[in-house]
């Protein structure tokens, strides 16, 4: 809370040193709690000023996992943008990818699913397709509070059944798992 106050005064400086100071789990649950709060212009404004400032620490941090219900359209920019860097198809880079595709999942919701059912029909290996399959059910929000946000159970089946022709039997059961997740 004493963030986001200062973070409405213009203190951004402050912030960003406050959270450099803590540790690593008491600072994924402040960046969190900071993507909770977006209402707050300046809290969005911070949040995607720090892709650009922190650079690699961007993501060793885990800051992306603090903008999964930042819903603001500067966030939700970012995200699709990150999602389509070349860089993370580079095979080092593959566990950022899947991390951040959870986050923008969840983030876009049925905005999501176009994005979703392409790298469900166009990655090559077999296991990040199955990964890809999961990520439908953080479109819907499974488990979550059912957000505004969410993807619409509908849409993700329908786009969910297109893909399946493109998955081989071996990642069946885990479109079967991610059918019965949504409630499909």
């Amino acid at each position: 809370e004493a963030a986001v106050h200062a973070l409405n005064a213009g203190a951004r400086d402050a912030v960003d040193g406050w959270l450099d100071r803590l540790d690593r789990g008491e600072k994924t649950s402040a960046i969190r709690a900071l993507g909770a709060q977006c209402e707050h212009d300046a809290v969005a404004d911070f949040l995607v000023g720090v892709r650009d400032d922190k650079g690699e620490a961007f993501w060793t941090d885990r800051w992306y996992r603090g903008l999964a219900d930042c819903r603001t359209p500067a966030i939700q920019t970012l995200l699709s943008e990150t999602l389509t860097d070349p860089s993370l198809s580079e095979r080092d880079n593959r566990s950022r990818f899947f991390g951040l595709l959870e986050v923008y999942a969840r983030n876009l919701g049925n905005d999501a699913i176009e994005s979703l059912e392409r790298l469900a029909t166009t990655l090559s290996d077999e296991q990040e397709r199955a990964l890809v399959v999961r990520a439908y059910g953080d479109a819907v929000q499974v488990g979550g509070s059912g957000s505004v946000s969410a993807a619409d159970p509908k849409v993700a089946t329908e786009s969910l059944l297109r893909v399946a022709p493109a998955l081989r039997p071996s990642n069946l059961p885990t479109l079967r798992e991610t059918l019965v997740a949504i409630g499909s």
